[in-house]
């Protein structure tokens, strides 16, 4: 699909679970005016999205939901960054490319958790491997998430001019300092 215009993709979720969210092969471009976002879910639950082949551009950061429980995003190609407000299960952000000055790829701006997972299922699988462009945010010593989740984070073979992330994580943590 070939999308130009000046508004985004707005979701507003009213709290409510919505699964199996498919975006691949788009080229989208964003010519200002209207909303400045491509994608902007506020207060919906995400759970089980696939973000592939597209190339985004002209908008600002892309809000994928309250929460986001797992997420596959692959081989995009775009002059913005994705926003997570949550995360959990499977995320995986792998050969992505900004086109930004400042790479920012993903920025992880909050920490909320879903309202249906069991104790059980509480844990995140974050991959970000072979990006251009950086990841952002943090995650707290302290906070909820990371005391009530199991949190692995895998970043290997990126390349951005741009990466801010603190994490205080306690369990298995793999950083690539070469990358």
């Amino acid at each position: 699909n070939y999308i130009e215009g000046t508004s985004g993709w707005a979701l507003n979720g009213a709290s409510k679970i919505s699964e199996n969210i498919i975006i691949k092969n788009n080229e989208w471009k964003h010519l200002g005016g209207g909303y400045p976002y491509l994608f902007e879910w506020y207060s919906g639950e995400m759970k089980d999205i696939v973000i592939e082949n597209n190339i985004f551009e002209g908008a600002k950061g892309m809000k994928l939901g309250y929460t986001t429980n797992n997420l596959k995003c692959s081989g995009n190609t775009l002059d913005s960054y994705f926003r997570l407000l949550s995360m959990s299960g499977n995320m995986i952000f792998d050969n992505n490319i900004s086109t930004a000055e400042v790479q920012k790829l993903v920025s992880i701006d909050s920490l909320n958790e879903p309202t249906y997972l069991s104790e059980d299922e509480k844990s995140c699988n974050f991959y970000f491997k072979n990006n251009t462009g950086g990841l952002y945010g943090s995650i707290d010593k302290n906070s909820n998430y990371n005391n009530n989740y199991k949190v692995n984070l895998f970043i290997e073979n990126n390349k951005s001019n741009a990466f801010n992330f603190n994490m205080f994580i306690k369990n298995k943590f793999t950083f690539d300092p070469n990358q």
